[in-house]
């Protein structure tokens, strides 16, 4: 049957897989999870691969270092045009899975009308590379008989097709997708700059494991007041009953003082205090260059490595929870003024050193101030860099930050920006209570952001990966959740 017309660009607004360095095809992901806790909740994964085969141009590549440029110069959506016959090949791994797959389907956003009904099965052979993907090379590949379709709609937007009986459970799936019809069709590419338009393979399965930790964090949290933001996110946290705690700085606005400590976030977030760890912020120093607010309040938590410090404290310390090493670091004010954090500083060695001596094979690390953010209030911070480099260095798998106001998850990156898949994920999570800054242009490597939610994300961190789910406080709606293994 000769299928006609069509360009399909995926990309994943939760992403489990790595994304490619520009110019290289994107690498296979790491084996499976053999321990990892079953996905109880739907799971966002993304492509780890995809690409357009095109009758006209039949020895074209359109993935790798020319992504998928072949409708658009390089644009994030492509047109199908009537004369040549597209297809969109996709390449997803799946990961962290127990038990049976109860469903799975494939998403896409539509940003044309209208809308005709795609076709989809199911390629047998993933041994394709998007740099070797042509017409010529790939439109023999083997295919399962079920074919999976999605509804026509006249409206833009998300269309999905049940493709559960595909997925059954961990491992590599490829997908080709088609349309017998004439109308020209825009889907989101995953070099989509929309913040939610991107496809998804959505998958569920299993029970979680009993016993795998559970942490909660946020950042940029209580005001003077105790029936506001901080009440929700709080109330939230109670609810979730969480192991521990990230407050991710800027715990207590305006300037940290001990009084508000005691009178605002006492009566919010002080109510789990007791299993906070706490990261300490800008704010924290406005009032008093000390800090002695935050450090009073916390107490030996806030600065384990010097007893009984209530002021001018080094702030930075590790902890483990499970297989997991976390590492707490002071970025202060004005790009860590007061307790330096640059390549020769006294904090960044002792890191080196704790980073070294875990045996943990799974680490994150928490501060306020994010190396990369879209946001329009602070945007990304350079002075961060040095951070970044011994993260890196030490293959740090996650780093959690506050500062601006709003949610926002990227891809892994190295400390260049560069999309790479021993890269660290980062999550900005500035959305403890305070009110929202808004986004700007997206970063590279930037998957998933919102603005408009107040909430907490949740991370349960199984032997060898985890699991996210922002959750967000009563009255928001937005939500994202996904998994992803350790290095």
């Amino acid at each position: 049957m000769r299928l006609h017309r069509l360009l399909l660009t995926l990309v994943v607004a939760a992403s489990v897989a790595a994304t490619a360095t520009a110019g290289s095809d994107r690498p296979a992901p790491a084996a499976p999870l053999a321990a990892v806790a079953a996905l109880a909740a739907p799971v966002t994964f993304s492509a780890t691969a995809d690409t357009q085969l095109n009758t006209s141009a039949p020895n074209t590549t359109y993935g790798g270092a020319v992504k998928l440029a072949a409708c658009g110069n390089g644009a994030a959506t492509c047109s199908v045009d009537s004369a040549n016959e597209k297809r969109g090949l996709l390449k997803f791994s799946v990961t962290g899975t127990a038990g049976a797959v109860t469903s799975a389907k494939l998403r896409y956003y539509a940003v044309t009308t209208p809308v005709p009904a795609l076709s989809v099965r199911q390629v047998t052979d993933n041994s394709w590379t998007e740099a070797a993907a042509t017409w010529n090379t790939s439109n023999g590949l083997p295919t399962a008989p079920t074919v999976y379709s999605s509804p026509a709609g006249s409206t833009k937007g998300y269309y999905e097709a049940d493709v559960t009986s595909a997925v059954t459970g961990n491992g590599t799936y490829s997908f080709i997708v088609t349309s017998v019809s004439a109308t020209t069709l825009r889907l989101a590419s995953k070099e989509s700059t929309a913040p939610v338009a991107a496809p998804q393979l959505v998958v569920t399965a299993g029970d979680p494991v009993p016993g795998d930790p559970v942490i909660v964090a946020a950042g940029d949290i209580s005001t003077r007041t105790k029936v506001g933001g901080n009440k929700q996110t709080s109330d939230l946290v109670l609810a979730l009953n969480p192991d521990k705690v990230l407050s991710l700085g800027d715990d207590q606005y305006p300037d940290g003082a001990l009084a508000d400590f005691q009178t605002f976030y006492g009566a919010t977030w002080g109510r789990f205090k007791a299993k906070t760890y706490p990261v300490v912020g800008n704010h924290e120093y406005l009032g008093d260059t000390s800090a002695s607010g935050y450090f009073t309040y916390f107490g030996a938590a806030a600065s384990p490595l010097e007893a009984g410090c209530t002021a001018n404290c080094k702030g930075y310390h590790s902890f483990d929870m499970g297989n997991w090493h976390f590492v707490v670091l002071n970025t202060n004010h004005n790009d860590c003024a007061y307790v330096a954090c640059g390549a020769t500083s006294e904090q960044l060695a002792w890191l080196r050193t704790d980073l070294a001596n875990s045996t943990k094979p799974c680490v994150a690390a928490a501060f306020h101030h994010p190396r990369w953010s879209s946001g329009t209030h602070h945007g990304s911070n350079t002075a961060m860099g040095a951070i970044w480099n011994a993260l890196y260095a030490a293959n740090v798998d996650v780093v959690l930050n506050g500062h601006e106001h709003h949610y926002e998850r990227f891809a892994k990156q190295n400390p260049s920006g560069v999309a790479d898949p021993r890269g660290i994920r980062e999550f900005v999570v500035g959305t403890g209570g305070n009110g929202l800054y808004g986004i700007g242009t997206p970063k590279a490597n930037s998957e998933v952001r919102n603005a408009t939610s107040k909430g907490v994300l949740k991370l349960t961190l199984h032997s060898s990966g985890y699991d996210w789910d922002f959750k967000p406080a009563a009255g928001f709606t937005f939500t994202d959740t996904g998994s992803d293994r350790c290095h």
